[in-house]
């Protein structure tokens, strides 16, 4: 096909966290290339007041150089648009039905310019008709990734570069974009075999995702620019956006690859794999789903479609107003309309009451909601609000809301009755707790007196005995025993002991001495003798650890479990012997001691003595 012109073509869009689907074109620029004479003739330039997105993020700026005042002092798209229509006609390129006077096409350096950034904004801007002048483009960045044979699209600049170019103005600024792409062009225009194709815009929206994917599980200490050089180890990246909310990192991001084969590839090499310390999710981006939903019928209803699958009417005179403050109160909300005849004014809200940012006008007329309209774009709450046209909820939608709330208030009542069942079963089941305890009180307090009354004691005496359950002791003394369950000591049940269960010793089960087990000593020497198991010493010696020491001196005795002494010693642990730990007077449970000892924790102690015995279970 013949042209004798290039429209050099370049569009900057919004960008920065948070924003990749709905972008908005912020600049539109346009050179004329004479393909004749080689020459830039002419150009077409001016910025965008974004809608969706009307604050510039600080990203955009960086990229860009465009500032907050330049898109705020411009029109909208639709605006635009006709001003570039009638730059076209002036210039005879088209007439004023759309069709064309001069042979031309659109260049790009990539296919971005169309395949997003207009398409886009065209949905945006409710354009239903495509123009038809935009249905030829060139791409001339794929004329160069063919021609040397590249894997990889490559960047402007380093073309420039590659060509011993100079980047003229500011990158990223369209109109100098456009000028660059052009002067590249000139210097090779007579080695470029260039084919123009007729593009199917609606099918190039179908792909138009498929060289971006999302990765999700990122670490939010992670930038852009080690994202960039890892994924770029195993594929070409074009660039990479990381998603912020409220100026803080969410952990997922987008990566724009520059081949769109490489997608599949990167998928299958990094998902569900340990990337950063994390295990990262990977998958395609999502696409725009209008195109989409019109070829495959059996896809989601779009937001346009009732539920019976019908197309939504919309309404002749409500509006949707986007963009408000969270802030703003619904007679705020309503004051902004109150110039006209406003039949319904509220903003939509969460379960908990609070904003959701935007809210819905009825009015009384259609004048007054075509009046209304022209409002968008106006600031309210140090916000630009975004107005159209609303759509009307079928009758069926209505009943089916009022079914849902009847539902819901249905669900409230029975969970109230299910709480107040549930509380009075609680109550029931502590009142019968309470009873039961009380029944097993009087039990225990029956169980005891019964126990009293059959207990075994024969004890006359006043003892204090403690921890002896089974002591059948005969004694007299004035004992007071303690902690004994079936009889009148304290912690010695049956015993007049302490600690000795069957001896009148100290630490000796079976001996008058100390540390002389088997000691049967009859000397009545006064010997201190020691560690001498087998000692038949019958002196009244200090003898320690013997535990059969048949000695019937007075000894002081320790340890001797078996002592039959019937001297009156202090002996020490000797659970035979009527000394203190004779478990019939301390720790000698079996002791027949007549003595007049103090005994504790000799449980099966038969003495007769006047002691103090403890801790004798059985003492009586």
């Amino acid at each position: 096909m013949e042209i004798d012109y290039f429209l050099v073509l370049d569009l900057e869009a919004t960008c920065g966290p948070g924003i990749y689907e709905n972008v908005e074109i912020i600049q539109f620029s346009v050179v004329v290339l004479n393909l004749k004479n080689n020459l830039i003739e002419n150009k077409f330039d001016s910025y965008i007041k974004p809608i969706i997105h009307p604050k510039l993020t600080r990203f955009c700026y960086k990229l860009t150089k465009i500032t907050q005042k330049q898109v705020d002092n411009s029109q909208i798209f639709k605006e635009v648009l006709i001003k570039f229509e009638k730059w076209m006609i002036e210039n005879e390129f088209i007439k004023k039905d759309g069709t064309k006077i001069k042979k031309f096409h659109f260049l790009t350096f990539g296919p971005d310019d169309f395949r997003k950034f207009l398409l886009t904004q065209l949905k945006i801007s409710q354009i239903k008709s495509i123009p038809s002048y935009f249905n030829y483009f060139f791409d001339f960045q794929k004329y160069f990734k063919s021609k040397n044979k590249r894997k990889y699209r490559i960047g402007l600049s380093n073309l420039l570069t590659d060509y011993g170019l100079d980047f003229i103005g500011q990158a990223h600024n369209s109109l100098y974009d456009c000028i660059n792409t052009a002067r590249i062009f000139q210097k090779l225009s007579n080695e470029i075999p260039f084919k123009i194709t007729e593009n199917d815009l609606d099918s190039i929206f179908n792909e138009i995702e498929k060289d971006v994917i999302v990765i999700s599980n990122l670490p939010f200490s992670l930038t852009e620019t080690e994202l960039k050089e890892e994924i770029s180890k195993f594929v070409g990246v074009e660039n990479v956006l990381l998603c912020q909310r409220d100026g803080k990192p969410t952990g997922n991001g987008y990566v724009h690859l520059k081949n769109s084969s490489d997608t599949q590839k990167i998928i299958k090499l990094l998902n569900q794999t340990r990337f950063f310390g994390r295990i990262i999710r990977v998958e395609m981006a999502k696409k725009n789903s209008k195109s989409k939903k019109t070829k495959n019928p059996k896809s989601k209803k779009s937001q346009n479609q009732n539920q019976n699958g019908s197309e939504k009417k919309k309404s002749k005179t409500g509006i949707h107003v986007s963009n408000l403050s969270f802030e703003m109160k619904d007679e705020e909300f309503k004051k902004i309309f109150e110039k006209f005849q406003v039949k319904e004014a509220r903003i939509a809200r969460n379960k908990n009451g609070k904003s959701k940012g935007f809210g819905f006008v009825e009015f009384e007329t259609e004048e007054d909601q075509k009046e209304a309209l022209k409002l968008n774009g106006t600031e309210f709450f140090n916000r630009k609000i975004g107005i159209r046209i609303s759509f009307e909820e079928s009758e069926e939608e209505n009943n089916k809301t009022e079914i849902v709330s009847n539902q819901n208030q249905n669900q409230n009542q029975n969970q109230n009755q299910n709480q107040n069942e549930n509380q009075n079963q609680i109550q029931n089941q502590n009142q019968n707790q309470n009873e039961n305890e009380n029944e097993n009180e009087n039990e225990n307090e029956n169980e005891d007196e019964n126990e009293d009354e059959n207990s075994n004691s024969k004890s006359n005496s006043n003892s204090t005995s403690r921890f002896n359950p089974k002591s059948n002791s005969d004694s007299n003394s004035n004992s007071t025993s303690r902690f004994n369950p079936k009889s009148n000591s304290r912690f010695n049940p049956k015993s007049n002991s302490r600690f000795n269960p069957k001896s009148n010793s100290r630490f000796n089960p079976k001996s008058n001495s100390r540390f002389n087990p088997k000691s049967n000593s009859d000397s009545n020497s006064n010997p201190t003798s020691r560690f001498n198991p087998k000692s038949n010493s019958n002196s009244i010696s200090n003898s320690r650890f013997n535990p059969k020491l048949n000695s019937n001196s007075n000894s002081t005795s320790r340890f001797n479990p078996k002592s039959n002494s019937d001297s009156n010693s202090n002996s020490r642990f000797n659970p035979k012997s009527n000394s203190r730990f004779n478990p019939k007077s301390r720790f000698n449970p079996k002791s027949n001691s007549n003595s007049n000892s103090t005994s504790r924790f000799n449980p099966k102690s038969n003495s007769n003595s006047n002691s103090t015995s403890r801790f004798n279970p059985k003492s009586n």
